[in-house]
């Protein structure tokens, strides 16, 4: 199962799903699944949208400005397709539409991240356990190490990642070992430590932070941690520095904190500074309305415009209209990009990405095309190829020694 949900959340997705009343898909309802393997990624995210437009409260503003922004999104299947035609990995068309069917409405599921398990199946590797591979895809197993097919590590196997092991077991350290055992202050990874700890960023287990209700002390004060306030509350911060948590706010109220702080608002609020400069709670914006950082009701629109003064904007295409945030800092610094996909905001126009033979010198290449030392976008090269830096290969390896491109195996 090349396509696990392990390797889907190495991805990164744009799109996720609101939560809905009920799930907003089923066997009858789901698009059909396509019979070409080519065409499944595109359908994937077509089914996705379709179920989004059904949910309670979307996170696009239409099916088709869903299909539209997350489109680029199929360029990670690429390697599966590829592997497909070479007769390396299979396509299945009944997993295709049970994945379709089993899409639903989640609270703020991302969906390639979180895809559903009937997924895992689409594509197969036709190569066996201790048989050659490149990448997951190659393998039945769904899992490629060292240029081999791999099944799962048992307690004590090495490992690189927590995948590598039976589900019972975690990854730390590059052994396999059992999932809920680390103590306070061991290494750690994933789900390595005990009930009532967290395997934080330092990879170390430590206790969970103290959670606290309304009207109790909360954060850091004079040395002493006293923990971190209950979803409905947020910390506020006194004037000497001491912590209390407050109910978050409503529609109307305030979302002051030193600095105004979009998390003293209940769900699905913002906080926006009043024209008499007063930080106050306020619904998502839609298109043309106030907006902070994250604070659009809907994903295809971009908050950009000057430091005071910015609204939610559409997305835009290639070719159209685009306007780059400003602030103390200059333009564009810190903004998100408002333009759809393989594209950059030049002079208030949507440009593509650089092609083959483009200057990279300002805009970035698109892919499949390698930014060298020289600003200029190139074709990456095929295996054997003459290289100088492995993003020029195909295959994402130079190798030094020899000078040409090499298989790349994980």
């Amino acid at each position: 199962m090349p396509m696990s949900s392990a390797a889907l959340c190495a991805l990164a997705a744009l799109l996720a799903l609101s939560a809905c009343a009920s799930p907003a898909s089923s066997a009858d309802s789901a698009p059909v699944a396509p019979a070409a393997a080519a065409d499944y990624p595109l359908a994937y995210v077509k089914a996705v949208c379709h179920v989004d437009a059904g949910c309670a409260a979307p996170q696009y503003s239409s099916e088709a400005r869903c299909v539209l922004v997350n489109s680029g999104i199929v360029q990670k299947w690429s390697s599966a397709i590829q592997e497909v035609a070479a007769g390396k990995s299979s396509y299945d068309v009944a997993a295709a539409q049970r994945c379709f069917s089993a899409v639903q409405c989640t609270p703020q599921s991302p969906f390639l991240s979180l895809a559903p398990t009937e997924c895992d199946v689409v594509f197969t590797g036709a190569s066996a356990d201790g048989a050659t591979c490149a990448q997951d895809v190659d393998c039945a197993g769904g899992r490629c190490r060292n240029c081999v097919c791999q099944g799962l590590k048992p307690l004590g196997g090495d490992c690189v990642f927590a995948t590598d092991c039976d589900a019972t077991l975690a990854c730390v350290m590059g052994k396999c070992v059992a999932a809920g055992s680390g103590k306070s202050g061991d290494t750690c990874s994933g789900n390595s430590c005990a009930s009532g700890l967290k395997c934080w960023s330092n990879n170390v287990c430590a206790p969970l932070p103290t959670i606290v209700q309304i009207g109790e002390p909360c954060g850091n004060f004079n040395g002493v941690a006293h923990g971190d306030c209950a979803p409905d509350g947020w910390c506020f911060i006194n004037n000497d520095g001491s912590g209390v948590c407050k109910p978050r706010s409503q529609v109307g109220g305030s979302c002051w904190n030193t600095v105004p702080f979009s998390s003293a608002c209940a769900d699905g609020l913002q906080c926006l500074l009043t024209a008499a400069g007063v930080a106050t709670c306020a619904p998502l914006g839609s298109a043309g309305e106030a907006c902070t950082s994250n604070g659009c009701r809907f994903k295809d629109l971009v908050c950009t415009g000057a430091d005071t003064k910015t609204t939610c904007q559409p997305l835009a295409q290639v070719g159209e209209a685009c306007t780059m945030c400003s602030s103390s800092s200059g333009i564009g610094v810190g903004c998100p990009n408002p333009c759809i996909g393989e594209a950059t905001c030049d002079n208030g126009l949507c440009v593509a990405f650089g092609g083959d033979g483009a200057s990279c010198a300002t805009r970035p290449c698109a892919s499949g095309v390698n930014c060298g030392q020289d600003k200029v976008c190139h074709a990456k090269v095929a295996l054997g190829s003459a290289c100088t830096e492995s993003q020029a290969c195909v295959t994402g390896k130079c190798d030094a020694a020899s000078g040409k491109c090499v298989a790349y195996c994980n």
